[in-house]
């Protein structure tokens, strides 16, 4: 993002809403077999949860997710009739929107990095100011664009930032992790160094004030205490000084939020800094990149806009998700057993008497076929990725698809190799609420009392007959395709599950194109430039006071 770009136009979620009162929900009900124990508790038991007349082993919903976003297997037939890579990064490299980030420490590798790379770039040979420490200065103070500014509570006392300095040996470490887009963590590092490279050229070579930079980016504005303003007053523009009034900057940098070496440093020359009275004083560039820094919000990343994140930063919003995942849930009762399980020593001389086992210990193990929900918001993948196309949006739908199929919670894959295949898999779309079909398995089936039927196809089938009832009441989808009765057409090799997925993705693009259809009916002189993805926008404003007549 060049500094002094204009910032993409934006359309509030509200507006988006009036603009497009269509709706629709993608479905998928599927039945996976999984052996082994791919999620966990505390004490190293399989997950659990009473539903219906029965305890059932449960993967928890951040688990399929985590499994979802990072499966490494996806494969999926390209036009030539190739197999080509279907993960989540292709795809994000397809849309170009990049993938999110989320760790505590995104400031100290990816951001500091970057910073120290622009700033020695852009001062040059200028060997009066190191970029390495100024670097390190302003990632330190950036930690305060990610949390609100420290407060007092009504009874006087400060309120603590949620978000902290978990290390003082380590710059910008959060004590929680902070999920970013990789492109708002190349905006924020081009954005920051944009304002400190203004602003020590408007302070005639003096480095800035790393917190008081952000300060402005972050858009602040404190009130100044009465027993202040005289001394304000006549500090107004003044170098290293506090400027007056509505814009007042906080002080310099402390040394307990920053490493040791840098502390010394600062203490060893105690540079006077540059502390600007408001962006106006940096020029029209500065201006520009302050500006910017509320496009930042829109670029969460690709997984970041489908299972959506939650932010407090004021240059960062929440984003809704547009996908819901369930907690998966077995269709009977939990089986599980405690598996027995020594360690051979492989050193021990068997001929001279050695034995015994180096190690012995014992797991749970269990098995069970689980029903899993999850559900597609189309409308809602709209919003979040605005600037694609319908195209481009129906793949997402599709690979949402395809995935889900060869998802796979698993751990110990080397000593149990949990790869099975979805014994059924539905695919629905219509504008009705969705529905869970798990209250088909209420009341818990006996995976030993089918007299040779399968229990996958017992399932399978009290699921549709529920379905069938359920859908009297509620109201049938407008479409759905189950994978047990797929029929490719003749001539289309492709596995059923990549056909299932297409049928479905044209299905999402017809909705798509529906929709911006309408936007465009609805705002014929308005261009559709909306940066994508959109998050869902908190409304501040209160009331609208009356006014006395």
């Amino acid at each position: 993002m060049p500094l002094d770009a204009a910032p993409p136009a934006t359309v509030s979620t509200s507006r988006i809403l009036r603009a497009f009162p269509q709706q629709a929900f993608l479905q998928v009900h599927v039945l996976y077999p999984i052996t082994g124990l791919p999620n966990r508790d505390l004490v190293g038991l399989a997950k659990r949860l009473p539903y219906g007349d029965a305890e059932r082993q449960r993967i928890s919903s951040q688990c399929a997710k985590a499994a979802w976003v990072d499966g490494q297997y996806y494969i999926r037939t390209g036009e030539d009739g190739k197999e080509v890579d279907d993960s989540l990064l292709a795809l994000a490299d397809e849309l170009g929107v990049g993938i999110s980030l989320r760790s505590r420490l995104i400031l100290p590798k990816r951001l500091l990095p970057r910073l120290e790379t622009l700033l020695h770039d852009g001062l040059g040979e200028n060997a009066a100011v190191n970029p390495k420490e100024e670097a390190q200065l302003l990632t330190a103070a950036a930690l305060n664009l990610f949390v609100k500014p420290k407060e007092e509570d009504e009874k006087g006392k400060e309120k603590t930032d949620q978000l902290e300095e978990a290390d003082a040996s380590q710059i910008g470490v959060t004590s929680q992790p902070v999920v970013l887009g990789e492109q708002e963590v190349e905006a924020i590092a081009v954005g920051l160094a944009g304002l400190w490279l203004e602003a020590w050229k408007a302070g005639g070579g003096l480095p800035p004030n790393p917190q008081a930079l952000v300060a402005l980016a972050r858009g602040e504005k404190q009130k100044t205490k009465k027993a202040d303003k005289a001394q304000d007053k006549s500090n107004k523009g003044k170098p290293g000084r506090r400027g007056k009034g509505k814009e007042e900057i906080p002080d310099l940098l402390t040394g307990a939020a920053l490493p040791e070496a840098v502390v010394a440093s600062e203490a060893a020359s105690a540079p006077v800094r540059y502390v600007p009275d408001s962006v106006k004083a940096l020029g029209e560039k500065a201006a520009q990149i302050v500006q910017n820094f509320a496009a930042l919000r829109s670029h969460c990343g690709i997984d970041g806009a489908l299972f959506g994140r939650f932010a407090t930063s004021p240059i960062l919003e929440t984003v809704t998700g547009c996908v819901q995942v369930a907690h998966l849930l077995t269709v009977h009762p939990i089986a599980s057993v405690a598996d027995y399980f020594s360690v051979q020593d492989k050193l021990q001389d068997r001929s001279a008497g050695e034995t015994g086992a180096s190690h012995t210990n014992t797991a749970e193990l269990a098995s069970g076929l689980f029903y899993a929900h999850v559900v597609v918001n189309l409308a809602q993948v709209a919003q979040n990725f605005a600037l694609a196309t319908s195209e481009q949006r129906a793949r997402i739908v599709g690979w949402l698809v395809r995935t889900l199929y060869q998802l796979q919670p698993a751990a110990k894959v080397g000593s149990t190799a949990p790869y099975g295949a979805p014994a059924e898999m539905l695919v629905e779309m219509g504008a009705r609420r969705p529905r869970t079909l798990m209250l088909a398995f209420e009341a818990a089936m006996d995976p030993a009392s089918g007299y040779g039927v399968p229990l996958s196809k017992r399932a399978t089938d009290r699921m549709m007959e529920y379905r069938a009832e359920v859908d009297r009441r509620h109201g049938a989808p407008r479409w759905s395709e189950r994978l047990s009765k797929m029929v490719a057409e003749e001539g289309d090799e492709r596995p059923l599950f990549e056909v299932l997925a297409s049928r479905a993705e044209q299905q999402a693009l017809d909705f798509f194109k529906r929709l911006d259809g309408k936007a465009e009916a609805d705002n014929p002189t308005e261009g559709a430039s909306v940066q994508a993805p959109v998050p869902t926008e908190a409304k501040k404003a209160g009331p609208a006071k009356r006014r006395r007549t």
